[in-house]
């Protein structure tokens, strides 16, 4: 059994307590634990079909954009992306107030990457540039959808 199956048969059949064990690492000291989680979180929220754990997943992810390492926070967008990207659970994404939390949230992390810009390595940097594009079209087509 490969990865990709046995996550494919668990995953749709975690609860409640499986996903908030997984949020709870999003509290971890260490940033690569936390954005290992944000990693997990946006994992099974492509999954899960459960409107009250997709809003769970929602929140943790959308809560981790605070966090101290812009590492965590660019694994967080990017499982937003793959959370949200499909119309799926638009209903929650409205209802956690995501729209306009992204929108505000861009200035925000290009300041951010201009503060801590000498204290970044390159593939991070890089993969925070990528990051912040896709952001940027995420919300322009979450808006063109809600039209």
């Amino acid at each position: 059994v490969t990865l990709r199956n046995a996550a494919s048969i668990i995953i749709p059949q975690m609860n409640a307590q499986q996903v908030d064990g997984i949020g709870q690492l999003m509290k971890h000291t260490s940033a690569d634990v936390r954005g290992a989680a944000a990693g997990m979180l946006g994992l099974v929220g492509q999954s899960v079909q459960n409107t009250q754990l997709n809003a769970s997943i929602g929140r943790a992810l959308l809560d981790a954009l605070g966090d101290s390492s812009l590492s965590v926070v660019s694994e967080a967008l990017n499982s937003l992306f793959d959370v949200y990207g499909e119309t799926t659970f638009d209903e929650n994404f409205a209802a956690l107030g995501a729209m306009p939390l992204l929108q505000g949230f861009v200035p925000q992390l290009q300041q951010r990457i201009r503060q801590e810009k000498s204290q970044l390595d390159r593939e991070l940097l890089g993969q925070l540039s990528d990051t912040r594009t896709n952001l940027v079209r995420f919300i322009q087509y979450k808006q063109r959808g809600s039209r």
